[in-house]
């Protein structure tokens, strides 16, 4: 029977290392759990496990963990619960199936805290960059409300939405980027060494060559040149336009642009209205109070423009006012998303508008791409086309002449 050698931590938190004999790993695991311990890493025997490896990725609880692997510990702490388990007992069954060490470690500090009498929300709090304000304020009123198996529930929901809408945006954006990518590959090969080879042979042979291939030329030699010089000014470019980014005028000024470009600023737009509209939904049916949804959301708003509005509103509510007017001011949000924010309000259904409000605009998003990705493969092609061209028609043309005049 093989030998698992384990890392664990005993009930005290402190590391305990030791080694099973069980037929598969999950037997050996539930062998550990049964002395009392969590188990944090284990192999077969001859792999060395140490804690301090296993877990060097935490790093001051800087945990890096993916949406599907969050998804899946939400999931299955949502079943649990309503199956009866405790919070504790939840906990220690679902870190015996997560495979990342970090997670798992995380997960393990987070059930011994709230053992020691910390609540699950302040407990999650040690792990900021897994669990987001968001999460933590829906554990808190699913606390509250005693309705938390359904709130993460909602969440999971939630996350899974997100994260649908950002692989769509990245996987069908991807095709025209690899385009233009191999497209500068080309010209940039083209120029630099296929160009010269053919130059060479046209110059040689004494006779005057048309205005198009004097201008290739001439382009193939600036490029042989000055490729690196061109190649470190573009990248001092980026640098500078990255630092004027992070800065507050800088941050301000290209969003707001960004808002305004022709295609691209209507989708940023519909994506923001998106991400406000359903983030402030499944926060307000988890009974988190109208105004700490508020700061939440502007949180997770990327456009500084769009979450200044939302910070706007928030000073008109706190005031008694409605949410509607601060965001209407900005010329932002379209006039449909205000009046139905506004009859949501009025009505006591906001959240209700709110969530038809993110249906229809990930519809749209939807379209958008679809609508961009439609011209930008065309648009590429084209260029690149006449590119090509260009370049065909300045080295035959006078290769021709050549030919002509033997």
């Amino acid at each position: 029977m093989p030998s698992f050698h384990y890392v664990a931590l005993n009930k005290a938190g402190s590391e305990t290392k030791g080694q099973v004999h069980a037929p598969d790993e999950g037997s050996a695991r539930r062998e550990i759990k049964k002395m009392g311990f969590y188990v944090v890493s284990i192999g077969l025997e001859g792999k060395k496990l140490n804690l301090k490896n296993a877990l060097k990725v935490v790093g001051g609880n800087r945990v890096s963990v993916s949406t599907k692997e969050l998804v899946f510990f939400i999931r299955q702490l949502s079943t649990l619960l309503k199956s009866g388990f405790t919070l504790d007992d939840a906990l220690n069954t679902i870190s015996e199936q997560i495979t990342s060490p970090s997670f798992n470690r995380a997960i393990i500090e987070i059930d011994q805290s709230v053992k020691e009498g910390k609540t699950f929300h302040e407990s999650l709090g040690a792990y900021p960059a897994i669990f987001s304000d968001i999460f933590r304020s829906l554990v808190k009123a699913g606390e509250a409300s005693g309705e938390l198996p359904a709130i993460l529930h909602q969440l999971a929901e939630y996350m899974e939405e997100q994260s649908k809408l950002k692989n769509k945006i990245t996987a069908t954006l991807m095709y025209p980027l690899f385009m233009v990518f191999t497209s500068i590959i080309v010209v940039v090969i083209l120029m630099t060494y296929v160009i010269p080879n053919i130059v060479s042979v046209l110059t040689s042979a004494g006779q005057e060559l048309p205005w198009n291939t004097r201008l290739l030329i001439d382009g193939s030699e600036f490029f042989g040149n000055y490729i690196v010089h061109i190649f470190l000014a573009l990248l001092a470019i980026f640098i500078v336009l990255k630092q004027y980014y992070k800065t507050t005028s800088g941050r301000k000024m290209v969003d707001g642009v960004l808002l305004h470009l022709p295609i691209f600023g209507s989708l940023t737009t519909k994506i923001g209205i998106s991400r406000f509209a359903s983030t402030f939904s499944v926060l307000l049916r988890s009974g988190v109070d109208i105004l700490k949804a508020m700061n939440i959301v502007k949180d997770v708003m990327g456009n500084v423009v769009l979450r200044k509005s939302i910070e706007d509103s928030i000073s008109s509510v706190s005031e008694g006012k409605s949410i509607a007017g601060p965001l209407k001011a900005t010329k932002v949000f379209p006039p449909i998303v205000i009046k139905m924010i506004e009859s949501g309000q009025k009505s006591g259904n906001l959240e209700l508008m709110l969530d038809a409000i993110a249906r229809d605009y990930d519809n749209e998003v939807e379209n958008s791409i679809m609508g961009l990705t439609s011209l930008l493969e065309p648009a590429i092609i084209l260029i690149m086309g006449i590119v090509v061209s260009f370049i065909v028609v300045s080295i035959l043309s006078p290769m021709m002449q050549m030919t002509q005049m033997s």
